[in-house]
C-alpha cells in the first residue's frame, strides 16, 4: 500500500517568503521592483501628485488620491510593471488657481492601478478643481459662496480622497480647505476670516515607520500676505492656499511595495525541507 509523508496545514493554499521586503519609488521607473526567488504575495501603496494652492484669499490644494493594495499575487523572481509617480501640483500665479497634481500609477501582471492628482486649490472667486481629492474653493465679496471640488474623481472602490472646501463670502472671505485621504476640507466660515481647515490624511505603516499620506492644503484668508508652504515630497500633500505672494506647490507621490512573509495552506515535509535548504522558509 502507497504511503505519503506528514505535512504541515495551514489555513490557505498561500504562501510567499518575500522577508517583508519594502521599496519605495519615489521617480518613474521601468519596474517598481524585482521579487525574490520566494515571493509570492505583495502589499502596495499609490499615491498621487498633491494639487497647488490657489492665488490670493484662495483655497487649499486637495491631496493626491491615496489607494492600498492588500495580499496582491506576483510571481517570484521577476520583474513587476512600470511606475509613474505624479508631481505635486504648482501653486497659483499671480490672480490665478494653483494646478492639480499629476497621477501616480503602477502596473501588475497586466493591470494598472492609478491615483489620480489632487485637485487644484482655487483663486479668490472661484471654485476648487476636482481630482483624488478636491481642491477648496476661493474667496469671494459676492453672496455666493465659491464650491470645493469633488473627491474620488474618477470614482474607485474604496474611495480614494474627499472633496475640498467651500470658499466663503462676506467682510471677512477665506479661502476653503483642500480635501484629504482620510476626511473632506472643511468651508472658510463666513465674515469671520476663518480659513478653512485642511481634510486630514492617512497614516500608513507600510515602510516600518507611521507615515501620514494625503493630507490637504489649509485654505487662507489674507490678500497681500506672503508665499505659503510647499507640501513636503512623496506624501500627496496639498499646498497651502496662498494670499498675495502665492501659495504652496503640492508634494509629489510615491508607491511602496512590500513583498510579505507569509505561510499557509498544505506543505509536504520534502517541500519544506527543500525551501529550508535554498533559505527562504519564513523566519
Amino acid at each position: 500500500m502507497a504511503r505519503t509523508n506528514g505535512g504541515i496545514i495551514g489555513t490557505r493554499n498561500l504562501s510567499s517568503f518575500g522577508k517583508d521586503t519594502v521599496t519605495s519609488k519615489t521617480a518613474n521607473a521601468s519596474s517598481a521592483v524585482t521579487t525574490q526567488p520566494g515571493t509570492r504575495v505583495i502589499d502596495a501603496i499609490v499615491v498621487a501628485g498633491g494639487g497647488g494652492g490657489g492665488y490670493g484669499l484662495a483655497g487649499g490644494g486637495g491631496a493626491g488620491g491615496y489607494r492600498t493594495f492588500s495580499n496582491q499575487t506576483v510571481c517570484a523572481g521577476t520583474a513587476l510593471g512600470a511606475v509613474v509617480i505624479g508631481g505635486g501640483g504648482a501653486k497659483g500665479g499671480a490672480c490665478a488657481d494653483g494646478s492639480a497634481g499629476v497621477d501616480s500609477s503602477f502596473v501588475i501582471g497586466s493591470t494598472t492601478y492609478t491615483s489620480e492628482g489632487g485637485g487644484f486649490g482655487a483663486h479668490a472667486f472661484r471654485c476648487g478643481g476636482a481630482g483624488g481629492s478636491g481642491g477648496g474653493g476661493g474667496g469671494s465679496n459676492s453672496g455666493s459662496a465659491k464650491s470645493g471640488g469633488a473627491g474620488n474623481t474618477p470614482p474607485v472602490s474604496p474611495p480614494q480622497g474627499n472633496a475640498g472646501g467651500a470658499g466663503t463670502p462676506g467682510n471677512g472671505r477665506a479661502g476653503g480647505g483642500g480635501g484629504g485621504s482620510a476626511s473632506a476640507g472643511l468651508a472658510a466660515s463666513p465674515n469671520t476670516a476663518a480659513t478653512g481647515v485642511a481634510g486630514s490624511g492617512t497614516p500608513n505603516t507600510i515602510t516600518g515607520s507611521n507615515v501620514t499620506y494625503g493630507v490637504g492644503g489649509t485654505g487662507n484668508n489674507c490678500a497681500n500676505c506672503g508665499a505659503r508652504d510647499n507640501a513636503a515630497a512623496n506624501t500627496g500633500n496639498g499646498g497651502e492656499g496662498g494670499g498675495g505672494g502665492g501659495g504652496g506647490n503640492g508634494g509629489s507621490g510615491i508607491v511602496v511595495v512590500k513583498e510579505l512573509d507569509k505561510v499557509s495552506g498544505v506543505w509536504s515535509l520534502n517541500e519544506v525541507y527543500d525551501n529550508v535548504k535554498a533559505g527562504t522558509w519564513t523566519d
